[in-house]
């Protein structure tokens, strides 16, 4: 387990590196960055590794209440969190409208070279989930699809498109529009669905 999390660890540690020499070479510098989040199977234990806004979700069925769970596998980082924002201003930076020098939303990211001295760091937070056989899919997402989508709603979403296999994938991604449009409108909800805060991981 502790080689599983220097691998991850060690991964996003050289892609931060390797994003930042390319964009300081190019003219003029390249100031993007990106949130990360990847899932690392091992037999049937889950390791997530995230940092910034994109999350991992994981749809579990509950067999006493016969519903389908979505449960939150990684943790979001933005800088109106106590500990970020601890790192942050210790760094020399700070947090003004509940972003990084009133600009940057997240608190950790790959890329952003001119955060990185405020305390914008690329080490993800690690964590580990054991698989039952009631897990149906993992979810990984950036913040777009969640400020539209509850994970609910994005899980009830694409059980409904796993009910009908021999769907094309110009069919998911025109219901995938259709859904962001509708769920604009109050009058086409999403049937309920059971939200659990986390799954059972240890860090």
């Amino acid at each position: 387990e502790k080689t599983v999390k220097r691998c991850l660890l060690d991964t996003f540690k050289h892609t931060d590196e390797e994003f930042l020499k390319q964009a300081s070479s190019q003219k003029p510098a390249w100031k993007d960055g990106s949130t990360a989040t990847c899932v690392l199977a091992v037999d049937n234990i889950l390791y997530i590794a995230n940092l910034g806004d994109s999350r991992a979700i994981l749809c579990r069925y509950n067999e006493e209440s016969q519903k389908h769970a979505a449960l939150s596998l990684s943790k979001e980082h933005n800088p109106t969190q106590y500990e970020e924002r601890m790192r942050i201003q210790k760094a020399g930076g700070n947090v003004r409208d509940g972003r990084v020098l009133g600009v940057l939303e997240v608190s950790r990211s790959i890329g952003d070279g001119q955060y990185k001295r405020c305390g914008v760091t690329s080490v993800p937070d690690i964590r580990r989930c054991q698989l039952t056989p009631n897990d149906r899919f993992i979810l990984l997402a950036c913040d777009g699809l969640f400020k539209v989508f509850t994970p609910e709603e994005a899980v009830n979403f694409i059980l409904s498109c796993l009910e009908v296999r021999h769907l094309t994938r110009g069919w998911w991604l025109s219901q995938l529009c259709l859904s962001f449009q509708r769920s604009r409108s109050p009058e086409t909800p999403f049937p309920p669905i059971v939200e659990q805060p986390l799954c059972p991981f240890s860090v």
